[in-house]
């Protein structure tokens, strides 16, 4: 599970001194869950990159595992029911949806609750090797993560 975390502490406190806490609230929330669904994006190309169009041998490509990488909020109870991931998308989450919060801490996860996308991501060894599909995707997305915050808390700045 990759885990987008930013600590607002300081600009809730600087924002709440000026009446304007709830809305950048709002805002940053909304910049987390659009880098929450950008690294989910680029999750699954990687998986459709590293996995499908790469198979190893022994393994078939059905696509559950791409269809199964999603945007939730942290702690969501995620089943491990491959039906469930045959027949849907789980993308498609409206932003307020999928962002939680720890004290001062907007959180976004990204990933898989299938038992088998660890095993695809880590590899086992010598039989499958590592295809890190959602830590490359993080990194893919570090800049844009960090432009977006920055544009959400402009956005909660400016709006009157």
């Amino acid at each position: 599970m990759a885990t987008v975390l930013w600590d607002i502490s300081a600009v809730r406190r600087m924002l709440d001194n000026i009446g304007r806490g709830p809305e950048t609230r709002h805002e940053l929330k909304q910049a987390v869950a659009m880098a929450g669904f950008s690294v989910e994006r680029s999750a699954k190309q990687n998986l459709t990159r590293m996995v499908y169009s790469q198979p190893e041998r022994g393994y078939r490509r059905t696509g559950t595992l791409r269809r199964s990488v999603h945007t939730a909020p942290p702690k969501e109870s995620h089943s491990d029911d491959p039906e469930r991931a045959k027949t849907s998308d789980l993308g498609g989450k409206k932003s307020g949806e999928v962002v939680g919060e720890a004290g001062d801490t907007l959180v976004v996860e990204v990933g898989s609750w299938l038992l088998y996308a660890r095993r695809v991501h880590d590899g086992t060894g010598p039989r499958m090797t590592a295809r890190p599909y959602l830590t490359d995707a993080l990194t893919q997305n570090e800049r844009f993560i960090e432009d977006t915050i920055v544009r959400g808390l402009t956005r909660a700045l400016t709006h009157a």
